[in-house]
This record gives C-alpha cells, sequence and structure tokens, in this order.
C-alpha cells in the first residue's frame, strides 16, 4: 500500500486509474503504475498464495494475475469513483471521507464464484482499506462489501 500512497502523492492525491475489475489489461497497468514506488514486485504476491503454490496445491481463481499479482480491488470501489458509470476511473484520495472504512485492494477469490468464497486464506479475506491499514474479514461479504 506504501506504493499507492507515494503514486498518489506525486499524482495530486489520485490512485493510480487501472483497476483490476475492469479488465486483465487494467491489472496488469495498475502493476505497471505502481512498480516505481517499490523495491520489488514480491509486494504484489500473497505469502500464503505462495506457500500453497510451494507446498504443491493446484491454485485455481477467476481473478488475479497469477504470478504477477495476487490481490484484486474491491468491487464496492465502484461506488465511491465520481461518475463511475459514465466511465470516470479517476479517484481522488481528498473525495473519500472515512479512508479507513473504504476497502481498496482484497485477496482473491479461489475455486469457483459462488458462496461462501474463500481466499488464499480459506475462508478468511485480508482487505487493504484507503489509509494503508489492513484489516481480516471472516467470512467476506461481497454483497454488501467487498
Amino acid at each position: 500500500m506504501n506504493g499507492i500512497i507515494v503514486y498518489s502523492s506525486d499524482s495530486d492525491d489520485t490512485v493510480p486509474p487501472y483497476y483490476s475489475f475492469d479488465s486483465t489489461e487494467n491489472h496488469a497497468a495498475f502493476v505497471n503504475a505502481i512498480m516505481p514506488y517499490l523495491k520489488n514486485r514480491g509486494a504484489f504476491l500473497c505469502p500464503q498464495e505462495q506457500l500453497n503454490i510451494k507446498n504443491g496445491e493446484v491454485v485455481k481463481r477467476p481473478e488475479g494475475l497469477m504470478g504477477e499479482m495476487d490481490y484484486v480491488h474491491s468491487n464496492s470501489l465502484k461506488s465511491v469513483i465520481p461518475k463511475f458509470v459514465f466511465g470516470n476511473r479517476t479517484l481522488k484520495l481528498d473525495a473519500i471521507k472515512d479512508q479507513a472504512r473504504t476497502a481498496y485492494l482484497r485477496d482473491p477469490i479461489r475455486g469457483e464464484m459462488s458462496n461462501p468464497f474463500h481466499s488464499p486464506h480459506g475462508d478468511g479475506f485480508a482487505v487493504v482499506f484507503l489509509d494503508g491499514h489492513v484489516s481480516g474479514r471472516f467470512p467476506l461479504n461481497f454483497r454488501e462489501e467487498y
């Protein structure tokens, strides 16, 4: 999250306009936009997911970029991007009143897109908020929050 905060401070308090829920191409563009602000690509990879893969687990997931970025943008973020439904993808941090309660990134869903959802951590999901803190959600309720 530090790379995103530094990116935004260099970009008039705007986060990268590329979101993983838009397309695989935008997911890759997000990674490329943040890379200059990070020391290594490992920041994009969930340690638990990498351990699961190292231990020989076959990972099936409909989200994320395998080997590039395990995390995805929160779907609820769409509701805080002004005029998102009209094509706007610009999100200025100073427009968000409660950054500590606004989810930005989360673990990907593993397996099928069904309920209950599972992450690399089982039933729990790591969620990154716009203020930079990370919190666990057990279970994650996609209809209401993420």
